[in-house]
C-alpha cells in the first residue's frame, strides 16, 4: 500500500474485536521507522483513533516520528501532505469528505467497523462503493475476520450482538425478486407500529433497525432503546408481505407551555425532544413557534433495492397525513 500503485485505495473491514486498527498503528510505526514517510491519521474523533496511536508506540515507545491525527474538516481545508492517509472509522465520516480525500490523496486506507456502534461497515460500503468505482477503480478490500481480543465463535460476543441488534439487517436483496413492488410505489401499505408489536417480533425489528443502520452514518445504543420505549416517538413504515420496504421513526414535539416562550426565545431554555419548536423560536426568530405541534421526522430510510422508486415521497406523503389528521401544524425533519 505504502509503495505500490497509487490511486488503488485499500477498505480494510472487520467487525469489532479483529485488530485492525491494531494493524494500522503496527504498519504505521514500522514505516516510519524505515524512511521519512508523512504518515496522518483521521477519524471522525481523535478518541476513534486512540487504538492506532496505542499500538504504533507500542511498537517502538522511544520513536522520533510518530503518525499525525488531523481532523477530516481540517485535513481537507489545510490539504497538509502524507505519503499515506490512514482513514479510521471511516463509516462515521460523511461520504462527500471522503471523496475529496480520494481526490486529493494517491495513497488511503479506509478501515471501518462491519458490525458495532463506530458506524456501520456495510452501510459504508454500500454507500461509498460507486464513489470508489467511479474515482478509483482499482480499489481493493480485504475482510478480518478471526478475533484477537478474544476466541473465535465465543458466545459472549454473539450474545451482545443479539442483546444490542450489533447484526441487525433489512431484508436481504434475495426478498425483492419475488416482489411486484418494483413497479408500484402504492403497492404497499403504510404502517404505524406500536413497541409492543416489535417486541413481539424480533425478526421485524431486525428489519427496521437494520434498515436505519444502513440509512443512517453512527448507530447507539441508546437508538435502539428510543426505538422502543421513547414516549414521543412514533414508527411508521412501508410493507409489502413480510418484507420492510421504508421507515421513518417521527417525534411529536410541542405545543408548550406559554411560560417557556419568553425563556425559549432568549435561548436561556432548551425543553428536551422538542427541537423544532425551540430551534424555530431561538435562531429563526418565530416567537410563537413553541405554541404549535410538529411531526419531526428524526430518521428515514429506504431499502437500497428499491430507491429511486417512490417510495420515500410516498412514505413522506403518508407521514404529512398522518399529522394533518392527528391536528399537527407543521411536519419537518433533522
Amino acid at each position: 500500500m505504502a509503495e505500490g500503485r497509487a490511486r488503488r485505495p485499500l477498505v480494510l473491514s472487520s467487525d469489532r474485536g479483529r485488530g485492525k486498527s491494531a494493524a494500522l498503528g503496527i504498519a504505521a510505526a514500522r514505516l516510519l521507522s524505515m524512511s521519512e514517510r508523512h504518515i496522518i491519521v483521521t477519524a471522525p474523533r481523535r478518541a476513534a483513533a486512540e487504538a492506532i496511536f496505542k499500538h504504533a508506540r507500542a511498537v517502538d515507545a522511544n520513536a522520533t516520528r510518530q503518525p499525525r491525527f488531523i481532523a477530516p474538516d481540517t485535513l481537507l481545508a489545510e490539504y497538509p501532505r502524507a505519503d499515506l492517509l490512514l482513514v479510521d472509522e471511516a463509516a462515521g465520516i460523511p461520504a462527500p469528505l471522503l471523496e475529496s480525500m480520494l481526490s486529493r490523496y494517491a495513497r488511503i486506507v479506509f478501515a471501518t467497523t462491519v458490525h458495532g456502534y463506530e458506524g456501520t461497515g456495510r452501510g459504508f460500503e454500500l454507500r461509498f462503493r460507486e464513489v470508489l468505482d467511479r474515482v478509483t477503480p482499482g480499489w481493493r478490500a480485504l475482510r478480518l475476520s478471526t478475533p484477537i481480543r478474544w476466541a473465535a465463535n465465543d458466545p459472549l460476543e454473539s450474545l451482545i450482538n443479539q442483546i444490542l441488534l450489533l447484526d441487525a439487517e433489512p431484508a436481504s436483496d434475495h426478498a425483492f425478486t419475488r416482489l411486484a413492488v418494483c413497479c408500484d410505489p402504492m403497492l404497499p401499505s403504510f404502517e404505524v407500529l406500536e413497541p409492543d408489536v416489535l417486541i413481539a417480533d424480533e425478526p421485524l425489528l431486525r428489519q427496521i433497525f437494520g434498515l436505519f443502520v444502513l440509512g443512517h452514518y453512527q448507530t447507539r445504543p441508546s437508538d435502539l432503546r428510543h426505538l422502543l420505549d421513547g414516549l414521543n416517538l412514533s414508527l411508521c413504515i412501508l410493507r409489502l408481505d413480510d418484507v420492510v420496504l421504508a421507515a421513518a421513526l417521527t417525534a411529536h414535539e410541542g405545543p408548550l407551555p406559554e411560560a417557556l416562550l419568553e425563556p425559549i426565545f432568549g435561548g436561556l431554555r432548551r425543553p428536551r425532544g422538542h427541537l423544532l419548536p425551540q430551534t424555530l423560536s431561538a435562531h429563526a426568530g418565530l416567537f410563537d413557534a413553541p405554541r404549535h405541534a410538529y411531526t419531526r421526522i428524526v430518521r428515514i430510510a429506504v431499502h437500497g433495492c428499491v430507491r429511486s422508486r417512490g417510495l420515500g415521497q410516498r412514505l413522506v406523503h403518508a407521514l404529512a397525513h398522518q399529522a394533518r389528521s392527528e391536528g399537527r401544524d407543521l411536519i419537518g425533519a433533522s
